[in-house]
């Protein structure tokens, strides 16, 4: 969405987690579900936890971390961006 009022430019995005967003890492999403870990590389959370998104390449699993939590990837339909 675009607007152009009195020269102010406002700009927003739409992002999903399937990707067809235009959003770029880094950035905070939010848990919308608990996660717990099956996999030594991933990230468990819980509902709520703010999640420092690194990286969104790999969709379906994104990479992030919670402070105290530690890092590791995750399912991004999980978490709201």
């Amino acid at each position: 969405m675009y607007s152009d009022d009195d020269n102010d430019a406002i700009t927003s995005f739409t992002f999903s987690a399937n990707g067809s967003g235009s959003r770029r890492a880094p950035f905070k999403a939010i848990a919308l579900y608990d996660y717990t870990v099956r996999h030594v590389d991933e990230l468990s959370f819980k509902e709520g936890d703010s999640i420092s998104v690194t990286d969104c390449s790999d969709d379906p699993w994104w990479y992030g971390s919670v402070v105290g939590k530690g890092s590791g990837s995750f399912p991004s339909n999980y978490v709201s961006a």
